[in-house]
């Protein structure tokens, strides 16, 4: 913990009464698409963060593809603060919703342990499974879904590099921001034994449930673009949260003296530390000064975040 802590944080957040849709047009289609898969399937892999393990999971995944086995994969785990109680109360209602085979994993860097489980997991589950139709297939194959940016291409291409020795074919694009992958891929070789083929798909976040504070923690985690909300609105939903957490890393980061609960304080320090000022005229002098770029500043704080430089943290209360 760095830093000195303040007596007193703000104790709730100001969430406005209600937040605007981000929902690109293409996920809704991508829905039905995946539906489509089924047939080309033997197993469903669900990826989402888990720092947020039930905020923003998309329910119509196990109301409409429930029909195969899934493994539900909590990945970024190296960003939580994950206690083995709060990991037993966390498989205790996972278990209840459903699931039986979930993991932590992390994909972000270090990746070869969390694709060994991961695979050694898949394995099982599908050699123990009904294939149905597919029993004639000679390959099995696995669709990976989820909502944006959990990290969905990220573990094909690991599972790629780990066991595939010749890997033709690109990898699977990966990026910062929601929806990079916007289309369904085609199978790409994630085990020559037995012959395992993923399928990448885009995310599809469902919108329907998403009130203001779920929107601000899946918007804190890059699951909804900065844009919805304003990256200096995210930035101060992230330091409360940071305060009430008691994680205190950005106090050494951005070489504070203390703590702080205000935003607009806090950004205008990253500004004109980090040299994102802009040139304003006065009205009346004509003389000309600097200002701290508050968006610019808040934008480089959420990604100092994501990138794990200030702290662990769990956004669901569980």
């Amino acid at each position: 913990m760095a830093g000195k802590q303040l007596t007193k944080f703000r104790q709730s957040f100001p969430y406005p009464s209600r937040v605007g849709n981000w929902f690109p047009s293409h996920m809704k289609t991508n829905l039905f698409k995946l539906e489509a898969q089924l047939p080309n399937v033997d197993c469903l892999i669900e990826v989402h963060d888990a720092r947020l393990p039930f905020s923003g999971r998309n329910p119509m995944f196990q109301e409409r593809l429930g029909i195969r086995p899934n493994i539900l994969v909590l990945n970024k785990a190296d960003l939580t603060r994950m206690t083995d109680r709060r990991k037993a109360r966390l498989y205790f209602r996972l278990e209840n919703e459903g699931y039986e085979d979930i993991i932590f994993t992390n994909f972000r860097s270090a990746y070869k342990p969390s694709a060994q489980l991961l695979m050694k997991t898949l394995r099982e589950t599908l050699s123990i499974s009904e294939r149905f139709h597919r029993s004639d297939k000679t390959e099995y194959g696995v669709l990976v879904m989820g909502v944006p940016n959990v990290g969905k291409s990220s573990l094909i291409n690991a599972l790629r590099s780990t066991f595939v020795r010749e890997r033709k074919g690109r990898c699977q694009r990966v990026g910062t921001q929601p929806g990079v992958t916007r289309s369904i891929e085609t199978g790409a070789l994630i085990s020559a034994e037995p012959r395992i083929l993923a399928i990448d798909t885009p995310g599809v976040l469902h919108t329907k449930d998403l009130d203001p504070e779920m929107s601000y923690r899946l918007t804190a985690c890059g699951i909804i673009a900065d844009r919805a909300l304003g990256e200096i609105a995210v930035a101060d939903y992230l330091l409360y949260n940071l305060n009430k957490s008691e994680v205190f890393e950005y106090v050494q980061l951005f070489n504070l003296t203390e703590p702080t609960d205000n935003v607009v304080t806090l950004l205008d320090h990253i500004a004109f530390q980090r040299g994102l000022v802009r040139l304003v005229q006065d009205k009346k002098s004509k003389g000309w000064g600097r200002t701290g770029a508050l968006d610019f500043a808040a934008a480089h704080m959420l990604a100092e975040f994501r990138s794990g430089a200030l702290g662990r943290i769990i956004f669901d209360v569980f």
